[in-house]
């Protein structure tokens, strides 16, 4: 079922809205403490958000996967799905601490939870995690998505801090460690997508045997 793309001032306005909601959070809250958990949990943050602004761009692979696993899949479910991701997301990269690493830990074991029910239906093709970007959900979905809410449980255990903390606590003013967020969100999404996308291509089509009555002749 094709699902038609959001308007466009209504994805701005969205976007825009639940940043925003992240931002507020993220200044009330206040920021956790730089540590070895930082790094994964503001990269697992990034990627949340770039997924967000995904769906909310090209809603229509995300729809139609929940659709197909009989999910809510209209568009303004779909928007409201992107919104909090994008608010959760932002609010982890800023600022981290124990409540923002507590929601990373939840929203990707329930990323998870997704990728593995979408993945026991032949009518899912996309899971529509970035957009139209997205491969099929497989078992490298799921293991991925279950290591990154472990990571960010152990940052809640430890109110790790989020990219505030870092280029404040960090040598080099946090530009190395600012690097390696960049080029880890990026191996991350492309693990989610390209990795993907071969995986499923490489992995055999499964096969049919078709019988047919063959009249025995008389």
């Amino acid at each position: 079922m094709r699902r038609d793309a959001l308007p466009t001032p209504l994805i701005g306005a969205v976007a825009l809205g639940a940043a925003g909601v992240g931002l507020v959070l993220a200044a009330t809250i206040g920021a956790g403490s730089a540590d070895a958990w930082s790094g994964p949990l503001v990269i697992a943050g990034a990627v949340l958000a770039i997924s967000g602004g995904a769906k909310l761009a090209d809603p229509r692979a995300v729809a139609d996967a929940l659709d197909a696993v009989a999910a809510p899949s209209s568009a303004g479910v779909v928007a409201l799905i992107a919104a909090g991701e994008i608010a959760v997301g932002t609010f982890a990269v800023l600022a981290g601490g124990r409540l923002a690493a507590g929601a990373i830990a939840v929203v990707y074991l329930g990323f998870a939870a997704v990728a593995w029910r979408m993945s026991r239906s032949e009518a899912v093709r996309s899971c529509g995690c970035f957009g139209s970007s997205g491969a099929r959900p497989g078992p490298l979905h799921i293991v991925v998505d279950v290591a990154v809410a472990v990571l960010a449980a152990a940052a809640a255990v430890t109110g790790s801090g989020g990219l505030i903390s870092l280029l404040a606590d960090t040598p080099g003013a946090g530009i190395p460690a600012a690097a390696a967020i960049l080029t880890g969100t990026a191996a991350l999404i492309a693990v989610l997508t390209v990795a993907a996308e071969a995986l499923d291509a490489a992995s055999p089509a499964p096969t049919r045997t078709d019988f047919h009555l063959v009249e025995a002749p008389r």
